[in-house]
């Protein structure tokens, strides 16, 4: 009889196992497999990290350990630049957006109010830029909103501002212009221009681009403008500390958790998967997924492999990027796998951002092999996914034969 013994991967635990369990048999019956016996161990149940409420209540500031904490005004401020940074023209969009007036008519041969407003963008001028940005920065970004990807957005607001001069309109396109050069004078972590990392800085030079483009002559935002971004920015800041303090407690605590402890103390889960193998009779081929598969690899190159596998499967694994770190157990960077290490089929999804490649990152052993199983799915569910596909079955029982 053909054994395949899985190994779950990092923050599963006793339901998942067997939830996993459960799919892969099902997929092998499908495929017309029903002679191979499947079988593994939970180990995150027995060694997996065990956080508590407390645990992560004692963590977060005490004003955001409770469910339903109001945010703070620095939370929200971040909030909305948190998504300024992801989108520089968002607050742009929410002006585009709003519903005016029909536009004045224009006489024949006098510029649009859009193409005056450009113009401004395309002449910025600001002598000593603020937060250590560049003026080359500052007007490369708004060019950008003049000729560039986003300025279809800049005409929209334009259009629906009372005014190429209308001061919201100039706010958000101030931000928007030091959004813009802030993303692209990021480095590595801790590198960048003051503004990148400092409020105030970064408030002083929204307030000189906004006077490059009013010349000095500034009003005040509209209300409507100052209501609609700060609720939206409560609802965000308020999702990120509730997925700050769920994630801990979800997916980061154990997953997270999990990988941390077995760099530390990965022996005890290598001794119950070692011991689980050794205990079927004949030749094993070893499936794991995430985690699961740096801990077969860990078992198969280390000193007491169990001489019963055959083949070995990973699914979803990082295999590659912890061996590019030079993190694994036993395989370090840049040596050929073992000469007898067993034919290894890996298994990635590219909207699975947990899963690379291995073909290309190991030489020697018996040959590596990469499958693209393609579920459809977006990030995390496609970490997921794999055991819900088909085609993952048909090509585990072409690999395993």
């Amino acid at each position: 009889m053909t054994h395949l013994f899985f190994a779950h991967g990092t923050g599963v635990r006793q339901s998942g196992y067997e939830q996993t369990l459960a799919d892969i048999e099902k997929g092998l019956a499908n495929a017309g497999r029903r002679d191979i016996a499947v079988s593994g161990v939970a180990w995150g149940e027995r060694h997996g990290v065990k956080v508590t409420p407390g645990h992560i209540a004692d963590m977060l500031p005490p004003e955001g350990a409770a469910k339903g904490a109001t945010p703070t005004d620095p939370e929200v401020e971040a909030a909305i630049w948190a998504e300024l940074m992801s989108d520089p023209v968002f607050e742009l969009r929410v002006v585009a957006a709003r519903v005016g007036g029909p536009p004045s008519p224009q006489p024949p041969g006098q510029v649009q109010p859009s193409e005056r407003f450009k113009a401004r963008l395309r002449s910025i001028n600001i002598p000593d830029p603020a937060g250590g940005v560049t003026l080359e920065a500052v007007r490369n970004a708004a060019a950008s909103l003049a000729d560039g990807d986003y300025a279809r957005v800049v005409v929209d607001a334009v259009r629906s501002a009372s005014s190429a001069a209308d001061p919201t309109l100039v706010s958000a396109t101030a931000r928007a212009i030091v959004a813009i050069a802030l993303i692209d004078a990021r480095g590595q972590p801790g590198e960048g221009p003051d503004a990148l990392f400092v409020l105030s800085a970064r408030a002083d030079l929204v307030a000189q681009v906004e006077d490059s483009l009013t010349e000095g002559v500034k009003g005040a935002v509209g209300d409507w403008f100052r209501s609609r971004i700060r609720g939206w920015a409560l609802g965000r800041a308020t999702g990120y500390g509730r997925d700050r303090r769920d994630g801990l407690m979800g997916s980061v605590s154990p997953g997270m958790g999990d990988i941390l402890l077995t760099q530390r103390r990965g022996q005890d889960v290598l001794g119950m998967l070692r011991d689980a193998i050794n205990a079927l009779e004949g030749d094993v081929v070893v499936i794991g997924h995430s985690l699961g598969g740096e801990h077969l690899v860990n078992l198969i190159s280390g000193p007491d492999r169990p001489s019963n596998i055959s083949k070995l499967i990973t699914v979803g694994s990082q295999i590659s990027f912890f061996t590019a770190c030079d993190a694994m157990a036993d395989l370090r960077l840049g040596a050929p796998l073992p000469a007898d290490f067993p034919p290894w089929l890996n298994v990635y999804d590219r909207n699975d951002f947990l899963s690379f490649c291995a073909e290309r990152s190991f030489k020697g052993g018996q040959g590596v092999r990469d499958i693209e199983i393609t579920s459809g799915m977006p990030f995390p569910d496609a970490h997921g996914a794999y055991w819900r596909q088909p085609r993952l079955y048909d090509s585990l029982v072409d690999f395993i034969g």
